[in-house]
């Protein structure tokens, strides 16, 4: 709430420490939008993206899914930290393991190519997975959407929409009203 003003006035500073009295007591959430304010400026005006980094990893190691994920695409894209594609991997790989899983950047990386060998074929199973088990209501369907994407027949793409006839302008066809004298 202090965080966006919702019902309490704006406060930054009273959020992170809130954020981080819940983070030391092994709260994944607490951890993970410590990090996030750490990563963005928002706590203090400074980024700080490998502090923020390394408190989403805790919130990863909390067994939250979609913090895995977020650990894995920093790790990715080398925001707070040197490009590494074996830990976003390993951050990709335990997401997915976890009771309510999120498959969607170890299918990415096998769908890429993107430091193990390309499988489309082993990214849809992923994105099945995702599917069938996933943590979340979007999640679920995110991951549905890419394994049907990935396992349709080639040469099957969806049909265009339907072209839409021009609607006639207001007025079009009408006869002109007759002038006044």
């Amino acid at each position: 709430s202090y965080e966006r003003g919702q019902g309490v006035p704006m406060d930054i500073s009273k959020a992170a420490n809130l954020w981080r009295q819940a983070c030391s007591a092994g709260d994944p959430n607490g951890c993970r939008w410590l990090g996030e304010l750490k990563r963005t400026g928002r706590f203090d005006g400074t980024r700080d993206a490998a502090s923020g980094l390394k408190l989403i990893e805790r919130g990863c190691e909390g067994e939250v899914a979609e913090y895995c994920v977020e650990a894995g695409n920093m790790h990715l894209a080398g925001e707070g930290t040197p490009k590494d594609l074996a830990a976003a991997k390993k951050l990709y790989e335990r997401a997915c393991s976890l009771p309510y899983l999120d498959c969607s950047g170890l299918a990415r990386l096998h769908e890429a190519g993107e430091g193990v060998p390309k499988d489309p074929r082993r990214a849809a199973e992923l994105y099945q997975k995702g599917c069938d088990r996933g943590s979340r209501w979007h999640l679920a369907a995110t991951h549905c959407a890419a394994a049907a994407r990935l396992l349709r027949p080639p040469g099957t793409d969806p049909a265009p929409p339907p072209e839409e006839k021009p609607k006639p302008k207001r007025g079009a066809g009408k006869a002109p009203a007759p002038k006044k004298k």
